[in-house]
Parts: structure tokens; sequence; C-alpha cells
């Protein structure tokens, strides 16, 4: 068990054996981790054609396969903090010929420039990992930051006292 005073470390937890293993282990974690994608879909559905979505803490791009399946003339750009994630994106992207619809941004999205705004972005289980209060807040600055003005977030998330009885029920359901 680790120190939960420890500092989040990004290539110690996300190595190159847990970027392979992501995919069934946040299934185990969250049962509904397939759903929580397709349920972003409603959500995106009346945005036009060429709408371009920025994923940020894109992992092994799960949700871009999903949005790109259901919406074929979108762009997206996946940003993480993991190169392991980011490959794993790749070749999961690559793997259903989407490769030519996607870039891939290595690296925190404070640091990401983009010479367009976005007309959609997400952020699905990512920001619980961000620890420190003032880094989280820059997190979703560079989100708004990077968003057309009117454009859509969609924001999942673990959040509250992991102690309390209420977040034991809600992690349980």
């Amino acid at each position: 068990m680790t120190n939960v005073t420890e500092e989040f470390n990004v290539t110690t937890h996300f190595d190159e054996s847990l970027a392979a293993k992501y995919d069934r282990r946040i299934r185990m974690f969250c049962p509904s981790y397939d759903a929580l994608h397709q349920m972003i879909i409603p959500w995106l559905q009346n945005l036009p054609d060429d709408v371009s979505f920025l994923s940020a803490g894109a992992g092994t791009g799960a949700e871009i396969v999903t949005l790109g399946k259901h919406f074929p003339c979108w762009s997206f750009v996946a940003v993480d903090v993991s190169a392991d994630m980011i490959t794993s994106c790749k070749d999961r992207v690559n793997n259903i010929g989407m490769d030519a619809r996607v870039s891939f941004f290595n690296g925190r999205l404070q640091d990401y420039r983009s010479f367009t705004s976005f007309d959609a972005a997400s952020s699905v289980f990512v920001s619980h990992f961000i620890k420190d209060r003032a880094e989280k807040l820059s997190y979703f600055k560079s989100i708004a930051e990077n968003l057309k003005i009117g454009g859509i977030f969609v924001f999942a998330d673990l959040f509250g006292d992991k102690s309390s009885a209420e977040f034991t029920q809600l992690l349980d359901a």
C-alpha cells in the first residue's frame, strides 16, 4: 500500500505493464465504463459534423474510439501525461483506421498549445489523480482556455471524502 501523502508519479503509476492492463482494470473498477462513454454521445449529438474534440487524459483511447465511430467526421486531440498511455491510444486508434483524425500530445494539458479552439472537451477519470489544488485548478483552466465560447465540457471523476459512508456507497454502486 502506498503512502497517501506521497506525490502521485504518473511514470510509475501508468508504466507499460499497467497501461496494457488498464482497459481490463478500469472495467473491474467501474463496470459501467463503456456505458459512460456511450452516455456522452447524446450530449454531443447536436454539434456540427466538423467538430474538433479535446480528450484531456485520453488514456488508452476508449472515449476517442467510441466517439470517433459515432461521429465519423470529427477530429480529436489526445492529451495524456503518460507516454505509455499515449502509445496504447495510438495503437487503438491505428487499429481501427482513425489515425488520420487523431493528434497526440504527451505531456500535461497545461503545456499543450493549440492554434484553434475546440468545440468540445472531456476529462474522464483524470482529475482525481491531481492532488495539488493549484495544479488541479490550472488543469481545469487549461480545458476552459482550449474550448470555444459555448463549447461543451464533459466531466466524470471520483471526488469527495473517500472515507465517508456516502463515498463508499456510491463507489459500491
